[in-house]
C-alpha cells in the first residue's frame, strides 16, 4: 500500500511540475513607450520600458513594446500608430504571429545594444528588472511590410 501511495505521489508531483512550464511571452508585457522623435521621415525613436527576470529578457520586452507601439498605440508623444482601430481588431491573429515568429525584430534598431544606462534600470518588488531602452523602429519598412501583408492600405500621406 505504501509503495502505491509513494508512486502515486511522485506521479502527481511530476504532472504538476510539467504543467507549470510556461511558454515564453509572445506579446510585450510592458506598454510604457514614449515617442522621442521622428528620424528623417522614415523611422521613429522611442524610449521603451521592458520587464524581465534578467537584462536580456527586459531588453527584449522593451524592443517588442516599441514595435507594438509603432503598430498599435503610437506610444506617449507625437508618433502615430500604423494601424487604426478597425485594422487592429481585424488583425489580432496576424499581430500575435508577427511577434511569435520573430518578424518584429527585422524592424528594430537597438541604440543601447551592450550598454545599460543605470538610470534606466530598476528592480521591481516582484524581483523583475524594469529596463528602459532607446529604440529606433524602421517605420517606413514596417508600413511597407504591413501593406504587402494586406494588413493596412497604402496611403498618400505620412509614413
Amino acid at each position: 500500500m505504501n509503495k502505491k501511495l509513494i508512486i502515486f505521489s511522485i506521479f502527481i508531483y511530476l504532472l504538476i511540475s510539467c504543467s507549470s512550464v510556461k511558454e515564453p511571452r509572445v506579446l510585450p508585457k510592458s506598454n510604457e513607450v514614449e515617442c522621442l522623435e521622428s528620424i528623417q521621415g522614415n523611422s521613429y525613436k522611442y524610449l521603451a520600458w521592458g520587464f524581465g527576470y534578467n537584462n536580456a529578457e527586459a531588453e527584449e520586452d522593451a524592443l517588442k513594446a516599441a514595435v507594438y507601439a509603432a503598430m498599435i498605440s503610437g506610444g506617449a508623444g507625437n508618433c502615430t500608430s500604423l494601424l487604426d482601430t478597425e485594422e487592429i481588431s481585424k488583425s489580432k491573429d496576424f499581430i500575435y504571429e508577427f511577434f511569435k515568429k520573430g518578424v518584429w525584430y527585422e524592424f528594430v534598431i537597438n541604440t543601447n545594444k551592450g550598454y545599460i544606462n543605470p538610470n534606466y534600470r530598476l528592480k521591481t518588488e516582484s524581483g523583475e528588472i524594469k529596463l528602459g531602452v532607446e529604440v529606433i523602429i524602421k517605420t517606413k519598412e514596417l508600413r511597407e511590410y504591413l501593406i504587402q501583408q494586406k494588413i493596412i492600405q497604402k496611403t498618400i500621406y505620412g509614413l
